[in-house]
């Protein structure tokens, strides 16, 4: 999967294994389609370097955004 632009900090799976969530560097958070390998969603802050210092991602079943 290609798409952060900077190290990647923490990865975490929906409990359903069909998404995952990855945290980075590049100040964003990508949630990802498992079976096709692409990116669904990138979150961000709302103004740019804002300096959000993401260490770690977790998924709650109830709480995952999707298209």
């Amino acid at each position: 999967m290609h798409g952060h632009i900077a190290w990647i900090w923490s990865v975490s799976f929906n409990p359903d294994g069909l998404t995952l969530a990855s945290s980075s560097f590049d100040e964003t958070i990508k949630l990802w389609d498992v079976s096709r390998g692409e990116c669904l969603k990138t979150l961000r802050a709302h103004r740019l370097y804002e300096d959000i210092n993401i260490t770690g991602v977790k998924i709650q079943r109830q709480r995952l955004l999707r298209r």
